[in-house]
């Protein structure tokens, strides 16, 4: 069975399901029943007791597909990057995030046009018709 991210965050919250994706991405992983949980089955030592637990009370006995979730990690990435670049140099930026300069200065030019105004909409839109306002 197929585990989406969402029900997974949902269940463990964000930390321990990207944990468990950096882990196991893409892979199948064996959910115990709660009567089998163990403190030191694998997924209790990937995530913990506790949220192995809640697993185990969604989907205990099954074996889960963990989700690459590629596109979610990349956008946590990228707005993580965008966020400290106003503190940080590309080149820090570029050796802990392990990718060149140039592409943290595209990851960052693009988040431009992620701005928004008070209505919404794109604030890359605002200048093309600034002077019909």
């Amino acid at each position: 069975m197929n585990a989406p991210l969402d029900e997974l965050i949902a269940a463990i919250g964000t930390h321990l399901a990207l944990r468990l994706v950096s882990e196991r991405g893409g892979t199948r992983v064996y959910i115990p029943t709660e009567a089998r949980l163990t403190e030191d089955c694998p997924l209790a030592r990937i995530i913990g007791v506790a949220a192995a637990a809640k697993l185990s009370r969604l989907w205990g006995g099954e074996w889960l597909t963990i989700p690459l979730a590629r596109a979610y990690v990349r956008r946590r990435r990228d707005r993580d990057i965008r966020a400290r670049f106003k503190t940080e140099t590309a080149a820090a930026l570029a050796r802990e995030y392990e990718t060149s300069e140039r592409n943290i200065h595209l990851i960052v030019a693009d988040g431009a046009d992620d701005a928004t105004d008070d209505q919404g909409k794109p604030a890359a839109q605002l200048g093309l018709f600034a002077g019909d306002v």
